[in-house]
């Protein structure tokens, strides 16, 4: 568990987020916006505990980003966290990721493999999504925290669109402010704070 549990945290924030901000309705199963271990019927069909959640929630929302719980990433408080910013992007960005278009981008450089990106794309308005995969290569021996050291990344970069050349982007999962440089968004610096980010120009207003 000591070796594969920041692990399999990394993979379950990465596959969180992609599921909240890709085309179409989230599926969102009771009980799963904490660490879940079961694996099919009857285990996945165990009681929820919602005053849990609902305790949580509340010292969530007084404590700030998803980044903040990641001391506490064992407990899945991290997970709850980053549905709840997710969520709020897009009700807060509707037509965005209900009608927005989808992006796929580029990421180039020595750890490319390691990362998926893509934005979503309505008018104006766009929204950056990055996740760590495979992640076993950049984590430290013995790493308690599931959070890979941004130096790890080195040159690897995403490509962005035009329209987003050398701006300032912002993320809702942590207080990280990358600030592209030309085309590129380097991972070092667009990953500082979590091992996923979910990335808006400014003007889009925290919850």
């Amino acid at each position: 568990m000591t070796r594969i549990g920041p692990l399999g945290a990394i993979d379950s924030l990465q596959q969180t987020l992609l599921r909240l901000t890709s085309p179409g309705v989230p599926d969102l199963y009771q009980g799963t916006d904490l660490w879940d271990f079961s694996l099919v019927d009857p285990d996945n069909r165990r009681p929820v505990d919602y005053a849990l959640r609902r305790a949580w929630l509340a010292e969530i929302e007084e404590q700030g980003p998803p980044s903040e719980q990641l001391d506490h990433w064992r407990d899945g408080r991290v997970k709850l966290a980053v549905v709840r910013r997710a969520l709020a992007l897009r009700k807060h960005c509707e037509s965005l990721f209900a009608q927005g278009e989808y992006i796929p981008l580029k990421v180039e450089g020595e750890h490319a493999k390691h990362a998926i990106a893509y934005a979503r794309h309505a008018g104006s308005a766009f929204a950056i999504v990055i996740a760590t995969r495979l992640s076993a290569p950049l984590l430290e021996a013995n790493a308690d925290l599931p959070l890979v050291d941004p130096q790890k990344w080195g040159d690897t970069s995403i490509v962005l669109p035009e329209a987003l050349h050398s701006r300032a982007l912002f993320d809702w999962l942590s207080p990280n402010a990358p600030k592209a440089e030309g085309e590129h968004l380097f991972l070092r610096n667009a990953l500082a704070g979590m091992p996923v980010a979910l990335l808006v120009e400014e003007g889009v207003p925290k919850p």
